[in-house]
Order: structure tokens, then C-alpha cells, then sequence
């Protein structure tokens, strides 16, 4: 669960929402910031820690393309 989000890159249908973590969950705790990169609307594909790491992962899933 989520407190706030807040979609902070988009690149086609692809979007990184950050998002504050409520409770304690895996290597996220409560009050955390965590980056998730998602399909617009759809699902979730990861959860990253920081934003450099979540576009990055954008990056190699959506590159950019030559003349753009």
C-alpha cells in the first residue's frame, strides 16, 4: 500500500510513479521512498529504491529512438 504517488517519468506506455511505502515489506520500509515502473495503468514490472535505477530500467526496456 501507498500513502502518496506521483508519476515522475513517462516514456511511451511505460511510467515510473514514486510512491511512499506504508508499511515495512522486503528491503522497503515504512517511509520510504520507492520508485515503481509500471505499464500506464496496467501493472507493475519492478520496484526500485532509487529513481536513477527505475529510468535506467526504462531506458533498456524503451530506448529512445535515433533522430528523436
Amino acid at each position: 500500500m501507498s500513502a502518496t504517488q506521483k508519476i515522475v517519468f513517462e516514456r511511451g506506455l511505460l511510467r515510473v510513479v514514486a510512491r511512499t511505502v506504508l508499511e515495512t515489506l522486503g528491503e522497503f520500509r515504512s517511509g520510504d521512498t520507492v520508485y515503481d515502473v509500471e505499464i500506464h495503468e496496467q501493472e507493475v514490472l519492478h520496484t526500485f529504491p532509487s529513481l536513477g535505477e527505475a529510468t535506467q530500467f526504462v531506458h533498456l526496456l524503451a530506448p529512445l529512438e535515433e533522430g528523436k
